[in-house]
């Protein structure tokens, strides 16, 4: 997962935040193994560059892999929902992010998503960063 600087996370004490304003340390939302929103701190960045475009990224965001009809989950009104994707919107965006999580996962922009970009399974990824 690859994020760009005007992508949101909420912080602990419920302020949403572009990720160009996080620091490392910060609690952010996730959604634990468990499906139960919680916070954990940024322990780092995998990947940041902040003035990068699209072009750059040589197609490391899995996202370019979702179809209409695919499922995510995502936070509304501090539930969790799982829904299907009605429509993809391509954008182009400056920088980019990659937040590393206790968990593996974050909410960005409320939707829910992997730290890892280059490995198309989370659990695997996850388990490999864990030794960091």
């Amino acid at each position: 997962m690859l994020s760009y600087s005007r992508s949101t996370v909420v912080t602990e004490n419920g302020v949403k935040k572009s990720l160009s304003y996080i620091d490392i340390g910060e609690r952010v939302l996730v959604i634990n193994k468990e499906n139960k929103l919680i916070y954990e701190p940024i322990e780092d960045f995998i990947h940041l560059k902040r003035n990068a475009n699209d072009t750059e990224l040589n197609n490391v965001i899995f996202a370019s892999r979702l179809h209409s009809d695919d499922h995510i989950k995502y936070v509304y009104k501090n539930e969790i929902i799982l829904d299907k994707i009605r429509n993809i919107d391509l954008t182009t965006e400056e920088g980019y992010y990659a937040p590393l999580r206790p968990s593996g996962t974050i909410i960005i922009d409320n939707v829910l998503v992997s730290n890892f970009a280059s490995v198309n399974n989370h659990y695997l990824a996850h388990n490999v960063m864990k030794i960091y």
